[in-house]
């Protein structure tokens, strides 16, 4: 994994012009990878922005503004994988869809630790049922140069600042809600605009959390 550098430069010829992605995004039709990590959870809410796009923010578990309206959150998982096509690491976003999928085989005494063997996800056309299928390939050991690889990732990339929860102002300001006390304060969650007439709301129970499927990039998270 290159080097990425940030804080001054010595010179103007050590600047970056492209834009670096340490995410790997699911194309259609074949997405091979090696999995190099155990994955790592977190939980969403979507909600629809100013423009009407769909977009996703991370829950905040305990005094959830948008738990507290009702919506109910969904589970998300992250893993570090090498991309079997440019042989890059990686961190993958996946639904319950393709987790499932992964799991069967890992659940599976003849196939055991999916970091022994390459897996493919397949994505299909848009709007297809399912979107995502998994299947496998022989199990083979990390070649060195894999070995080094999945080596400088663990050491540069700390996968779990990225579940972390959000807090409550956070998605307050993130949703446009200044506070959910104010009087009669609207936004979005999901397809449907919720209205808060004012007066103190307090959460009971830790939110219900769902399993999902959405298809959405890791970039459009807020």
């Amino acid at each position: 994994m290159p080097e990425v550098k940030y804080g001054q430069l010595e010179s103007w010829e050590d600047g970056d012009v492209s834009s670096p992605n340490n995410f790997m995004q699911l194309v259609e039709g074949e997405n091979p990878i090696r999995i190099i990590t155990n994955p790592y959870q977190f939980i969403v809410h979507w909600f629809n922005d100013v423009t009407g796009t769909k977009r996703k923010i991370r829950c905040a578990v305990d005094d959830c503004p948008l738990c507290r309206k009702g919506d109910r959150p969904q589970c998300r998982w992250f893993i570090g994988v090498i991309d079997r096509k440019s042989n890059i690491p990686k961190i993958l976003e996946i639904s319950s869809q393709i987790y499932t999928g992964i799991k069967r085989y890992a659940s599976n005494p003849k196939w055991g630790d999916v970091k022994n063997y390459d897996i493919n996800i397949y994505r299909g056309p848009k709007n297809s049922q399912p979107l995502y299928s998994v299947t496998v390939e022989p199990k083979e050991p990390l070649s060195d140069s894999d070995k080094e690889t999945k080596k400088s990732f663990l050491e540069k990339v700390d996968i779990n600042k990225f579940t972390q929860p959000s807090t409550p102002e956070e998605i307050l300001e993130k949703i446009g809600a200044p506070s959910m006390d104010s009087p009669k304060v609207r936004y979005a969650v999901g397809s449907k605009v919720v209205e808060n007439s004012g007066g103190s709301m307090k959460q009971i129970a830790k939110p219900t959390v769902e399993d999902d499927d959405y298809d959405f990039d890791a970039e459009e998270e807020l």
